[in-house]
């Protein structure tokens, strides 16, 4: 209660200042609506005034414990936004491996990484993430940064490696965005990230209510709809089977 009083402080000393004030999706816990499907979800490829075109693929196959597996770093095709300085970042994975998964992030303007980080237990097939927030890392505005998720095979032979990797720049919270939240509804708040161009957030916010309502199969409709948007169809789909799945059980 302490924290969410004091974002809420700091949200209103900070509108004396800025329109612009963005709240953690948290904070909107109990306060959303179920997704009706009537609404059609729109990802807009961010505006950049950068003329090069950035291909970050996020997709790599390789074999784990003899198994194949696909590897998804959950980015778009292009340097997707957030508007934290601590995104959560998720991955895909088709198969379980208990090989070691390794979490890398580089600034465009530097050669070290800002962020080595190791997971050593065994993950299933699925969405897994990290949360930037456990760890000393910020990402500042208007820097570009790529990102990898690594499945090391052999510790000894690194092109066993299955690697996957995305791109990310962080940015102020459109207009849309802070004028939305006055209304505490958290799903339709990932509509407008979409829309605005917001990959990371609204990825976060669709996982969020996945994660905190198992059972609602119009939230993993949501989160499909967006992974569709960004060309991640694999992993889209395992999110319908899984509904179909729930629908299933329920049935029974």
């Amino acid at each position: 209660m302490a924290r969410l009083l004091l974002v809420i402080l700091n949200c209103l000393i900070a509108s004396l200042f800025i329109p612009i004030c963005f709240v953690h999706s948290q904070d909107l816990r109990g306060k959303i609506t179920s997704h009706s499907g009537k609404r059609k979800l729109i990802y807009n490829k961010p505006i950049s005034d950068e003329s090069e075109s950035i291909r970050h693929d996020g997709i790599t196959r390789g074999k784990t414990s003899g198994k194949t597996l696909d590897l998804y770093a959950l980015a778009p095709d292009h340097i997707g936004s957030t508007t934290y300085e601590n995104p959560t970042l998720y991955w895909y994975q088709s198969a379980t491996t208990d090989a070691k998964i390794e979490i890398g992030i580089n600034r465009d303007d530097e050669v070290e990484p800002i962020l080595q980080a190791q997971f050593n237990k065994q993950n299933g097939p699925g969405i897994h993430k990290i949360e930037l927030a456990k760890f000393d890392v910020k990402i500042e505005k208007d820097i570009e940064y790529e990102w990898f998720v690594t499945i090391v095979e052999d510790n000894e032979d690194h092109s066993k490696d299955i690697v996957a990797s995305g791109a990310l720049k962080r940015v102020d919270p459109p207009q849309a965005v802070s004028t939305n939240l006055l209304t505490n509804n958290l799903e339709n708040l990932i509509f407008v990230l979409a829309e605005e161009g917001i990959w990371y957030d609204a990825l976060e916010f669709a996982s969020q209510l996945v994660e905190q309502n198992p059972n609602n199969t119009a939230y993993r409709e949501l989160r499909a709809e967006l992974l569709d948007q960004g060309d991640l169809t694999e992993v889209a789909d395992f999110d319908r089977k899984k509904l179909k799945q729930r629908i299933s059980s329920v049935s029974k």
